[in-house]
């Protein structure tokens, strides 16, 4: 087909179809993209849940077999913000922190934690605690936890995810 161009004229632009089409295809491509960036999402904070989880039964287990003998107990500090530190307290009640990479434990900015109480110590032993804990992750734009990790007096971890 031959296109009848008016002499005076020139062609500059997009015919209308030209620009719905283009349209359509960059909304399909969000559509199609979107889930796929939630599931990423999902999974990073699925693996935070889990490492503050196993942090805490980490310090549970070394309360169950202690690398000194001198230890009373293992103490998990957080410091409010971003950081859980194991540290080992001695029968004088002094505190030394455990220097092993695996004993300190920091989460993401994308993420926040609220721990009740801030510290817990595990009884050397029986891997007892002081008083249950609760810990709650968020992201900072949301008002409700997306995982709740609870210790129970018995220093029994339960990790529970809200994905």
């Amino acid at each position: 087909m031959f296109a009848i161009i008016h002499p005076n004229r020139s062609i500059k632009g997009f015919t209308l179809v030209e620009l719905v089409v283009t349209i359509s295809i960059v909304l399909m491509m969000i559509v199609v993209s979107a889930p796929m960036i939630s599931a990423g999402d999902k999974k990073k904070a699925l693996s935070t849940a889990e490492r503050v989880a196993s942090f805490y039964e980490r310090a549970r287990n070394y309360s169950l077999n202690p690398e000194n003998k001198e230890s009373m107990s293992y103490k998990v500090v957080f410091d409010g913000r971003d950081q859980f530190t194991i540290v080992r307290v001695d029968e004088t009640g002094a505190e030394n922190a455990l220097d092993g990479a695996q004993d300190s434990l920091f989460i993401p900015d994308s993420y926040q934690a609220t721990v009740i109480p801030s510290n817990i110590s595990f009884e050397v032993g029986n891997g007892k605690v002081d008083s249950p804990l609760t810990i709650k992750l968020k992201k900072p734009s949301s008002t409700s936890a997306f995982a709740t990790i609870e210790v129970d007096e018995n220093g029994v971890v339960k990790n529970q995810t809200d994905l």
